[in-house]
């Protein structure tokens, strides 16, 4: 498969968005007392790795170095965690982080897809695969808000 400069575009964005879920998802397992909840954020690891892995190798085929998530943006997700969390560690309120970053990267997935209208069906679908992961997010974050 040869991949245009928007499927590149698009994997990339996956490839980033997947990769600030598991630094968020990470940082919250840390904080949890909560092992049900603990748990939950555990399969989502799982799901942003398998598909972070995904974007990287269908980029890496075509000769194209995955690009990271800046340090910016790094830095800033670690510095919201530890300020969020440092007066309500609660699984309720760390849910509430978690649908607040979901949301944010379903936003910004369904911009990238709407704004690429050429890009292969092997790149929409991984792309269509993070939106799906991070709508199971929200729904199983629900559960743990009171």
């Amino acid at each position: 498969m040869d991949l245009n400069k928007q499927d590149i575009n698009m994997l990339n964005n996956v490839y980033q968005n997947a990769e600030m879920g598991i630094k968020g998802t990470q940082l919250l397992v840390e904080k949890s007392d909560d092992p049900r909840f603990s748990q939950t954020l555990h399969r989502f690891l799982g799901e942003y790795a398998q598909l972070k892995e995904q974007a990287a190798t269908l980029l890496l085929e075509q000769g194209e170095q995955p690009r990271d998530s800046n340090l910016m943006e790094s830095t800033g997700l670690w510095m919201g965690v530890q300020f969020n969390t440092l007066i309500d560690k609660t699984s309720s309120h760390m849910a509430e982080m978690l649908i607040q970053g979901s949301a944010m990267g379903i936003v910004d997935n369904t911009k990238t897809l709407n704004t690429h209208q050429d890009i292969s069906p092997q790149a929409k679908k991984v792309a269509e695969n993070l939106i799906r992961i991070e709508q199971d997010n929200i729904k199983a974050m629900k559960q743990y808000l009171n």
